[in-house]
């Protein structure tokens, strides 16, 4: 049988990764789906040392060759929300397309998904989520009859590692950091991972395949991990919790609440049980109740791998019919949620205060949150840090997040706090 034949854009660790899997498992894949794939073409100006063996006499540095006619699907793996948009638009013109672009989808994803539309062709996109976790086919295929009421999940492996690795050696979190770089689990600049940027895009991504509501990167408010310390995890885990970075996308009436920032969370969830570079999601539906989702979450091989099952999904249907399926349920009709802010959440508070040893702190302390309506739940003194602060935690009651920010932003002003406080938003079930 006549295969369908693919263009890679991009040669790097995800490109060179989905070229080694379409060459070195051809034969499986073939056998799986009834006819072969066939790696056509790669456009790169850069060769990867990662590029399988033998692919030289199919490397071009020209980009729009893969516009060809002898090109059936392209994925694009070059990055970025420049070059890769003008393509991935001229593209979906004329043929399918894969991408795991997560940052060009959370800013455009719709724009795309109407391109493909007009046109009748079909962009997926599996691998920008969660990387091995199959988790756009669930949302989209598996749960597709059920309401979804949330998504919540540790999705992005690098954050998780850092984490992960602070408290099971006791480290700060440069140390973790750079243990986790030296080993090839964070990139030279980090700041995508550590500051949540990453999880942020794909929480829009998520907030449009679950929702059918076109979140842009904008509309996701974020927060990173590196105001972490070990002493925040320890006492977090002495008090039977565990803090991880969360990515959240919850409906609640109207209103969708997007959101990452780090969260302690019971042990007893599956999230907190989850570690190192492993990514979890937790889908919560009407009908279906709570499933969860665990696998790796970044590298070569289980992006790649999401990719090929894209490819061969869409093959399928050039195929056997039916190619022009953007999704199955459509978005004929867009969600019209508003946006929950930031300032209107109900949750309790982790907050750790670097405060003068001396009588009488606790009780401004205590004042102002109770001025603005705060209770304490707990409190626990840590320790001397040596240097005539002492680290303070308050545990409170349900409070608005604007109440907080407004207490706080008033006890850092006061001459016997030492630096801002650490806030750590708690999740309960």
């Amino acid at each position: 049988m006549k295969p369908v034949r693919i263009g890679i854009a991009g040669l790097g660790t995800v490109g060179s990764g989905v070229a080694r899997i379409l060459v070195e498992n051809k034969e499986d894949i073939r056998r799986h789906i009834g006819f072969p794939l066939e790696l056509t073409r790669i456009a790169t100006l850069d060769k990867s040392r990662f590029a399988p063996s033998g692919i030289d006499h199919l490397i071009t540095s020209k980009l729009d060759s893969l516009l060809k006619d002898d090109i059936d699907i392209v994925v694009e793996t070059i990055g970025g929300t420049t070059t890769a948009k003008t393509f991935i638009e001229s593209a979906l013109r004329q043929k399918a397309v894969v991408t795991a672009n997560k940052a060009l989808l959370a800013q455009y994803g719709m724009d795309l998904i109407k391109i493909a539309r007009k046109h009748k062709t079909e962009l997926a996109f599996e691998a920008s989520v969660a990387g091995g976790i199959p988790i756009i086919r669930v949302l989209k295929e598996g749960l597709s009859s059920d309401e979804i009421i949330s998504v919540k999940g540790i999705v992005n492996g690098t954050a998780n590692f850092v984490l992960s690795r602070m408290l099971s050696e006791h480290q700060e979190f440069a140390d973790a950091l750079k243990f986790a770089q030296e080993s090839g689990f964070a990139e030279r600049d980090p700041s995508f991972d550590v500051d949540g940027i990453d999880s942020a895009h794909k929480a829009a991504i998520i907030a449009l395949t679950a929702f059918g509501y076109p979140a842009k990167f904008s509309d996701v408010w974020y927060e990173g991990i590196s105001k972490i310390t070990y002493q925040d995890l320890k006492t977090a885990y002495d008090l039977d919790y565990k803090i991880k970075l969360i990515a959240t996308v919850k409906k609640e009436n109207d209103q969708l609440d997007i959101r990452v920032h780090p969260a302690m969370i019971s042990s007893s969830d599956f999230l907190a049980k989850t570690d190192g570079v492993y990514n979890a999601i937790t889908v919560r539906g009407k009908y279906s109740g709570k499933t969860t989702y665990v696998g790796k979450g970044a590298g070569s091989h289980p992006t790649a791998n999401s990719i090929v099952a894209d490819l061969m999904d869409i093959a399928k249907r050039i195929k056997y019919g039916g190619f022009g399926t953007v999704f199955p349920s459509g978005f004929d009709r867009l969600s019209d949620f508003k946006i929950k802010q930031k300032e209107t959440l109900n949750l309790k508070y982790y907050l750790r205060f670097s405060a003068v040893d001396e009588p009488g702190v606790l009780s401004k302390i205590s004042g102002i949150l109770g001025e603005n309506g705060i209770s304490i739940h707990s409190m626990i003194q840590v320790g001397r840090s040596g240097n005539g602060f002492v680290p303070l935690i308050i545990m409170t009651h349900s409070a608005l997040e604007s109440s907080v920010q407004k207490a706080l932003s008033k006890i850092d002003r006061l001459d016997v706090i030492a630096k801002p406080t650490v806030l750590i938003r708690i999740i309960d079930e």
